[in-house]
């Protein structure tokens, strides 16, 4: 399998309400600063990787600007969009991933790409193990996307039992509940203020 370069999917969700489940612990204006912040560590980190031939941004509304392109999401559901996405982009390698994981580094990224070089999925699980928080898919390889409650046993069972599971912190820990963020906190995350 060649490595000419994945094409970076990062869903984002803008003109509503983000972070919401956090509405205990952090005002409305925290928490959307909180999200961009996520959003803005994530879109740099997968950006400049060098394994990383573009970004695309999937959102409703268009985020600011980035090194990053963006496309509208049209609302009909995630697994729908990426795979319309997919069929647009045809022949590329893709890698999504998304866009509240405050630990992601580099070598996070490096790991999902030589995983699904190596199997052709490699399946990044959230901290829970119920969750998928990135998806990397060689070219070659035919796999519907199944985001959503439950996804990471759905994308295994769509795997065919010939996939990787990445298991890294900065893949696994996605801020969604107060705990989330306290464990990153732990974990060395600092958020703005």
């Amino acid at each position: 399998m060649s490595r000419d370069g994945f094409t970076a999917i990062i869903p984002l969700r803008l003109g509503g309400p983000r972070k919401s489940r956090l509405s205990d612990v952090l005002s409305s204006v925290e928490r959307e600063q909180l999200a961009d912040q996520l959003f803005a560590h994530v879109t740099n980190v997968v950006s400049n990787h060098p394994d990383v031939a573009g970004t695309i941004v999937l959102s409703p509304v268009q985020p600011r600007s980035g090194d990053f392109s963006w496309r509208s999401d049209s609302r009909q559901g995630l697994n729908v969009e990426l795979e319309a996405l997919r069929a647009e982009l045809r022949a590329d390698d893709l890698l999504v991933v998304h866009a509240d994981l405050p630990l992601l580094t580099a070598e996070d990224v490096t790991a999902m790409i030589n995983a699904a070089l190596q199997t052709g999925v490699a399946l990044a699980p959230d901290h829970l193990e119920t969750g998928t928080n990135a998806v990397a898919v060689h070219k070659d390889r035919r796999f519907p996307f199944a985001f959503g409650s439950g996804s990471l046993a759905a994308h295994i069972a769509a795997a065919d039992g010939s996939s990787a599971l990445v298991r890294r912190i900065g893949l696994a820990l996605d801020i969604d509940r107060p705990e989330d963020l306290v464990l990153a906190e732990r974990e060395g995350f600092v958020r703005n203020r």
